[in-house]
């Protein structure tokens, strides 16, 4: 029986190819996954830490093999990025601005309105303190709560508020914010802040 006898039909020509060259090259081999049928009577995907075995003068003769079944991290780690890309599309599609930064006030999420709202791109915005790509200049507070960071983690705060955006730009808009609480563990992890404009900047 060849290493390729249980692997998944599309990826036995590939793979022996692939082995074949690694040989013939003498390096050392990548990690690789592929999917292998197992005693469970399913293919499962197998992760492949791999190493040339050599003679004395350094030629190799044949390949040291280790592998794991990674079958449930891959889904879990795949389910998690459809879950992230279906988030971000669904905050996205807000006609309101939308900004999401860490605990720290480090910006980790910028959607369209936000960029078209502070005239920057979202990588502009991204790893930056929001305090300093976009000061607040003037906060009038709607709830009675006075903003700053600590009441941003604590509670759910809305105001008007004068931005500085791009280009020494002030613009007037109506803010609210909102704790990030994690599920699991129920800490603060992050500022959700919805900003929606009152007046066309000068």
């Amino acid at each position: 029986m060849t290493g390729w006898t249980l692997m998944a039909m599309d990826e036995k020509d590939f793979s022996s190819a692939a082995f074949h060259s690694q040989m013939a090259s003498g390096e050392e081999p990548p990690v690789i996954y592929r999917s292998i049928f197992d005693c469970s009577g399913k293919f499962r995907t197998y992760e492949f830490h791999r190493g040339l075995m050599r003679d004395p003068e350094g030629m190799p003769t044949g390949m040291r093999l280790v592998f794991a079944d990674v079958t449930e991290s891959n889904k879990a780690f795949d389910d998690a990025q459809h879950e992230q890309r279906w988030l971000e599309s669904a905050l996205s599609s807000l006609p309101d601005a939308v900004i999401l930064t860490d605990i720290l006030g480090v910006v980790r999420f910028v959607n369209p309105a936000a960029e078209e709202l502070s005239g920057f791109a979202a990588n502009e915005l991204t790893a930056k303190v929001i305090d300093e790509a976009m000061p607040m200049l003037a906060y009038e507070a709607l709830d009675g709560t006075a903003l700053d960071r600590h009441a941003t983690i604590e509670r759910r705060c809305s105001g008007i508020a004068t931005l500085l955006v791009r280009n020494g730009k002030r613009v007037k808009v109506e803010m609210m914010t909102s704790p990030i609480i994690d599920k699991d563990t129920g800490s603060v992890s992050g500022v959700a802040a919805i900003i929606r404009r009152v007046d066309g900047g000068s």
